[in-house]
C-alpha cells in the first residue's frame, strides 16, 4: 500500500446533520445577531469547501498513486477579512460589522505566518478537480441560489 498525506486548508461549508458547521455559521450567526466579528487583515488563507475535501479523499482512496503529499485548499488566496466581507455581501448584511485586525494584535507566544495559503495544483492536476470558487461555496453552504454567469 502507498501511504498518502492530504493536507487540508481552512474547511467551510453547510451545517452537519447534527447541526454542526464551520467558522462560516459561527461569523454568519454572529451578523445575524448584529455582532461585529474581529477578522484579519494582513493573513491570507486558502478556504476550501469541504465537498472538495470529500471529493479529494475519495479520488485518494480510490486512485493508485505513490506516496505523495497532497494540499487540498481553495483556488483563491483571500486575507480572512476580504472572506468575511464577502459573506456579508452574499448573506445581506452590513459590512461594518468586520473588524479589521492584524496577527501582531494576537498574543499567542509564538509567531505566525501571514501567508498560510496552499497550493493545490498538485492535486488538481493528478485528480482533474475542480475546486470551488469562494463565491459558490458560501452560496452552496447555505443553500443559496449560484450567481447567473
Amino acid at each position: 500500500k502507498n501511504p498518502i498525506i492530504l493536507r487540508p486548508c481552512l474547511m467551510y461549508g453547510p451545517k452537519t446533520e447534527t447541526g454542526r458547521g464551520s467558522f462560516l455559521q459561527w461569523m454568519d450567526e454572529a451578523f445575524q445577531q448584529g455582532n461585529a466579528v474581529s477578522l484579519f487583515r494582513d493573513e491570507i488563507r486558502t478556504p476550501v469547501f469541504v465537498l472538495d475535501v470529500i471529493n479529494a479523499i475519495a479520488h485518494l482512496l480510490t486512485e493508485l498513486t505513490p506516496f505523495r503529499l497532497y494540499h487540498v485548499g481553495g483556488p483563491e488566496r483571500i486575507r480572512r477579512s476580504e472572506f468575511g466581507l464577502r459573506v456579508a455581501a452574499i448573506r445581506g448584511y452590513i459590512p461594518e460589522l468586520i473588524k479589521e485586525t492584524q496577527l501582531a494584535e494576537l498574543s499567542t507566544g509564538y509567531p505566525r505566518p501571514e501567508d498560510v495559503s496552499l497550493d493545490s495544483s498538485l492535486i488538481q492536476n493528478t485528480f482533474n478537480l475542480r475546486l470551488t470558487p469562494i463565491g459558490e461555496g458560501i452560496r452552496r453552504s447555505f443553500g443559496l441560489p449560484l450567481e447567473e454567469k
